[in-house]
């Protein structure tokens, strides 16, 4: 007598198997990312401790290259699409923002490869000052030939050739303070100061065309809104603020901002003169400030960023894979939750910097929405910030258009969240993965 044999029932996963390999699954997405940025931004990886420093090498910088580029941002991003993870989400949005902004030009504006060619210095040298042995004989030489070869650049306008020249010029006398200070790596970057040089000067013989990218869709802001706020705004006027003491602002200052939280959130300080007044910040292995001597108010917001960074319950990778703008953001509303009680040097610097944000957001608005010229808003900037520092900003207002507005806008939307909760606001614990840009 046959007995019939039914099909076998399908087991169904367990939560464990399912949860398995949704983790596997984001784990190969954060790979592949990961891949991506040691190929095209070497030394942000490097110096967020996702490469080592030994695996440096220039960027290819040519249309090619960045077509490339362009095409696996929106594959890393079609990876995204079905995933209900928030933090691979955020992911996708980053890697849609990053190829729209090759798809419209942002890499052939004259100052691009130069911010590549100083942040990478920057990384290095600060690595050389915490004793990794970097190459500088095969770093100089090959960051020379890398700017020869920048042959696709276009030539921008004279707001941006101004800033080229500036930049440049800074960089330069960065370069030779540190190589003084080094044995032997003097003459290794003078042929780098040749060729940053020249390339300016190509720059200079070039077709203007600007290469102005914003960070919003015009679109999407209301003009009259800025344009009211604009006249309604008084330009205040300030006290000088005092020199703050590197002893209040690395012991005092956050032990009276977060006394609860004292050992978790003092980083390690590292001075570093060639920083002059700005400051950097790693928080791996351990965090750690390097500053420059005349950086008080880069230090005030260096630690309230490793505040940030150490509150967040998520991957580090997610601040890797953040628009800048947002940093920024959440800056102004950890500045806008410092209790003046603390110092009277506190209470004015950041009175003066939130100002200060303020009417930069303004005057963005004001020349790119209305199209302003920039001598009329350097007049208007000069009473807050002073002439030379007023120039400056509209310089880099004009060739980084809608920056500060973004910041400002999605800055008040966080402030409205956060409203009565401070510091104790939950969203501070989650990082930047809920912020979206304009």
């Amino acid at each position: 007598m046959m007995r019939y044999v039914g099909r076998p029932k399908r087991l169904q996963p367990s939560q464990d198997d399912q949860l398995g390999d949704v983790t596997a699954k984001k784990d190969t997405i954060k790979q592949a990312f990961v891949k991506l940025l040691v190929e095209r931004a070497p030394a942000a990886m490097i110096w967020h401790d996702f490469a080592p420093h030994y695996s440096f090498q220039w960027p290819e910088w040519s249309q090619n290259a960045f077509s490339k580029e362009r095409k696996d941002w929106l594959a890393l991003s079609q990876l995204t699409m079905t995933s209900d993870d928030q933090e691979v989400r955020h992911w996708g949005r980053f890697a849609r923002l990053a190829a729209n902004r090759i798809a419209q030009g942002a890499w052939q504006s004259p100052l691009a490869p130069l911010h590549t060619l100083r942040s990478s210095f920057f990384t290095l040298w600060l690595l050389h000052t915490q004793g990794e042995d970097i190459a500088w004989d095969r770093v100089c030489t090959l960051a020379a030939d890398w700017l020869h070869n920048l042959i696709e650049q276009r030539g921008g306008d004279i707001f941006a050739r101004a800033q080229l020249q500036g930049e440049a010029d800074d960089f330069k006398r960065w370069l030779r303070t540190v190589a003084a200070a080094q044995d032997g790596l003097a003459q290794l970057v003078e042929p780098l100061a040749v060729a940053l040089d020249d390339y300016v000067a190509q720059i200079d013989k070039r077709a203007m065309c600007p290469v102005d990218v914003p960070w919003a869709t015009s679109a999407h802001v209301n003009a009259w809104e800025w344009h009211n706020r604009r006249i309604l705004y008084e330009m205040p006027s300030f006290s000088p603020v005092p020199v703050m003491s590197v002893t209040s602002l690395t012991e005092d200052f956050p032990r009276a901002i977060w006394p609860q939280e004292m050992d978790k959130t003092i980083p390690q300080y590292v001075l570093v003169p060639a920083l002059e007044r700005s400051s950097w910040v790693r928080f791996t292995p351990e965090p750690t400030v390097f500053f420059g001597p005349n950086a008080q108010g880069a230090i005030i917001l260096s630690q309230l960023y490793l505040w940030w960074v150490q509150q967040c319950r998520h991957d580090r990778i997610n601040f890797v894979l953040t628009p800048s703008p947002i940093f920024e953001s959440v800056l102004y509303v950890l500045v806008t939750y410092l209790p003046e009680e603390v110092s009277k040097g506190l209470t004015l610097w950041k009175q003066k910097w939130r100002n200060t944000v303020d009417a930069l957001a303004l005057a963005d608005a004001w020349m790119w929405l209305e199209g302003a010229e920039p001598d009329v808003v350097q007049a208007w900037l000069k009473p807050l910030l002073g002439d030379e520092r007023a120039t400056a900003w509209v310089l880099r207002l004009k060739t980084d258009p809608s920056y500060f507005l973004v910041v400002h806008s999605l800055a008040e939307h966080i402030l409205e969240e956060s409203l009565g909760q401070g510091y104790e606001w939950p969203g501070f614990t989650r990082g930047p993965i809920d912020y979206l840009l304009p």
